[in-house]
């Protein structure tokens, strides 16, 4: 037997440092929040020091009314506040409220906003600032951003960094008449705050376009300038009918300056005013569909409905400058235009001036499923991956984009998750250049019968790994907690065992991902099992090795070594 017992000192070392995080996906992540209530609709952001803080609505039966907490993990994967039974509270009146908006307050904290219905029928936009040790820095069950009359209905909000330790947020005000089944009104609003609470815009914040129509999907990123540039879908060139709907719905955007001035053409420059609808992707849902382009503009993804309001959406993209500039053809940079329809799960920065957009796409044609691709916009306006998108995963399963996430990895690289059709959790990476690194099918996270894992989240972490935490039924099939773990940047969950199992899925060469199950080739601390043919072509080595008859057989070429360690 050859052993190695530098080696196996070091694996120990390892396995005390990440003891937190559990390494098995079959046992399936460690526990963020397991209280009593079920925890359901979350937001992950980043801590700053390399761990996640998750903010999530907790419901203590089905009918209850929700509130909110918040729990940090660290990058050992040990809770901070609080523990795992018992999260940090945020708001915890008796009112109904929808989490909209979370961001790290640049200290550790977290700022936070939702949709709160404390003064029903109609909802108000609340906003907090949680600090670095969990405790709620401003009113008790926060503080009302919007304050206007009773008829208006707030019901969406983006939150942005001020550049320093402040938050700017925008959210839309919205009057529907129950008599004529029309919106009336509807406009976008921004104030900002500072780290203590203050509003320093006028009351009732900055009314971002006064023009004719109405106004909605606010998408909001900081300017680089202490401001932000606020997108949103506008109906100024539109005709309504009686049924609510509008024929030529285009897309303008402002820019506010840390003062709360507007900085652009009066009432907003145009991103896109083509024919027939566009608006920002993802319009009934959180809005991910605008990133900074490191220059003080502006990148955004829009669907567009070009030539038919009724048919599948294609997306493009639009880059406006720091003056507001339209950098790119008028209508836009074709993204995906492929004959299915799109939807937009989340846009990153790459890091160069460009885009990433990771989206569903049913252009496949499989009945009650799609499939989930990744676009890549560089910053001179072509696209950088293969026409219409690399596709990530095969078949997004039953939760299809409620349960896909991407992040950057902070190395060049995209993150992505997903649950399949088995009910697993898992991740895929793939390069700058859209190559996958973690093989056909990618890394299983959480493969735990029970647990029905959903709606994951990233989060990046140091050296290239990020943070995934997603729902999870194991407990109660009525009450849903939350778990975590961690992957590092080559597809392994952190505290795996030194004696990994590696098993083949295919003829093929040794050294060829696509050979083993996950697709990664076995190292030298592996436990290999061989059921395929498979040639070793080139120096190779496990620590156990097992042939199993009939079908697996394995031949060594001349000159090469195979070393088995046992």
């Amino acid at each position: 037997m050859k052993k190695n017992y530098l080696f196996l000192t070091f694996i120990i070392l390892s396995l005390n440092l990440f003891a937190q995080w559990s390494s098995d996906p079959v046992s399936g992540g460690t526990p963020v929040c397991i209280a009593p209530a079920s925890e359901q609709n979350k937001i992950s952001i980043a801590d700053g020091t390399n761990g996640a803080i998750i903010v999530f609505e907790s419901y203590a039966t089905n009918n209850s009314s929700s509130e909110l907490y918040v729990q940090r993990i660290n990058n050992s994967g040990q809770v901070q506040w609080g523990n795992a039974s018992t999260p940090k509270p945020v708001c915890v009146n008796a009112a109904e409220k929808y989490l909209t908006s979370a961001i790290p307050d640049g200290n550790g904290g977290i700022y936070i906003s939702w949709v709160d219905y404390r003064s029903a029928p109609d909802g108000e936009i609340y906003i907090q600032h949680i600090d670095n040790a969990g405790n709620p820095a401003w009113a008790l069950n926060g503080i009302r951003v919007n304050i206007s009359n009773n008829l208006r209905e707030a019901y969406s909000s983006k939150l942005c960094s001020d550049g320093g330790t402040g938050v700017i947020i925008c959210w839309t005000e919205s009057e529907y008449n129950t008599a004529t089944n029309l919106t009336t009104y509807s406009q976008v609003f921004a104030q900002k705050y500072n780290s203590a609470g203050t509003a320093l815009w006028s009351a009732g914040g900055v009314q971002i376009c006064t023009a004719n129509g109405i106004r909605a999907a606010e998408d909001i990123i900081p300017d680089g300038s202490n401001g932000a540039i606020i997108c949103f879908a506008d109906t100024r060139n539109s005709n309504q009918s009686a049924n609510d709907e509008f024929d030529n719905i285009d897309i303008y955007a402002q820019r506010i300056s840390s003062t709360g001035a507007l900085q652009w053409t009066t009432n907003g420059v145009a991103v896109n005013t083509q024919p027939f609808n566009q608006y920002p992707s993802n319009l009934f849902g959180q809005s991910y569909s605008s990133v900074a382009d490191g220059a003080g503009g502006v990148i955004l993804l829009f669907d567009d409905y070009t030539g038919d309001n009724n048919g599948p959406n294609n997306f493009y993209a639009q880059r406006l400058n720091a003056s507001g500039a339209r950098q790119w053809a008028a209508a836009g940079v074709p993204v995906c235009t492929a004959d299915s329809t799109q939807f937009l799960i989340k846009t990153v920065t790459d890091g160069a001036g460009g885009m990433v957009a990771f989206f569903n796409d049913n252009r496949d044609a499989v009945p009650n499923s799609s499939a989930s691709y990744a676009q890549r916009v560089l910053s001179n306006g072509t696209v950088g991956w293969t026409t219409n998108g690399v596709k990530i995963i095969d078949d997004a399963g039953y939760y299809a984009s409620l349960s896909n996430d991407m992040t950057e990895d902070g190395s060049g690289n995209y993150i992505f998750n997903w649950t399949d059709p088995s009910y697993f959790l898992k991740a895929q990476k793939i390069n700058n250049s859209g190559a996958l690194q973690w093989g056909a099918t990618g890394k299983d996270v959480c493969s735990n019968s029970g647990a029905f894992p959903f709606r994951g989240q990233l989060v990046k972490s140091n050296a290239g790994s990020v943070i995934i935490n997603w729902g999870d039924n194991r407990n109660a099939e009525s009450a849903i907690d939350i778990y975590a773990a961690k992957i590092s940047a080559a597809g392994v969950l952190e505290g795996a065992a030194a004696s990994t199992s590696y098993t083949t899925i295919a003829n093929g060469n040794w050294n060829a991902p696509a050979t083993w199950q996950g697709g990664i080739v076995p190292p030298a601390t592996a436990d290999v099992t061989i059921r395929n043919n498979v040639i070793v072509t080139g120096n190779a080595s496990c620590k156990s090795l097992k042939v199993e008859k009939p079908a697996g057989s394995l031949t060594v070429n001349t000159g090469v070594n195979l070393t088995v360690q046992q």
